[in-house]
């Protein structure tokens, strides 16, 4: 599944879906956002069941403070609406799994 793009006017829509999503905060600027987008988009075709989205800080900066953003990238496992957990930084593949949940890494 491809990675989703998310802004203000469409994050209500991933809010009411019944899947759950990981969502990274990120900026186009951003080198530690950049380096984090194969390992994304990687951890994406692996996991089609889960949504896999990315929020851009300076166009959607109303939810960058909502969700108290403070350093890029930073990545939120939600479900249901809620947050579960989160991760500031870059991580690699196995983090990417254990913050969702899944106990082994894609092969």
């Amino acid at each position: 599944m491809p990675i989703i793009e998310i802004n203000e006017s469409n994050f209500g829509e991933l809010e009411r879906a019944d899947k759950a999503a990981l969502v990274e905060f990120y900026a186009p600027w951003c080198a530690s956002c950049r380096a984090l987008s194969p390992t994304l988009e990687r951890f994406a075709e692996h996991h089609p069941d889960l949504a896999v989205c990315k929020i851009n800080t300076d166009t959607s900066p109303t939810l960058a403070g909502r969700f108290k953003i403070m350093s890029i990238p930073t990545l939120i496992y939600m479900r249901g609406g809620e947050v579960v957990s989160r991760s500031v930084g870059g991580v690699g593949l196995r983090a990417l799994e254990e913050l969702v949940g899944l106990g082994s890494p894609a092969k």
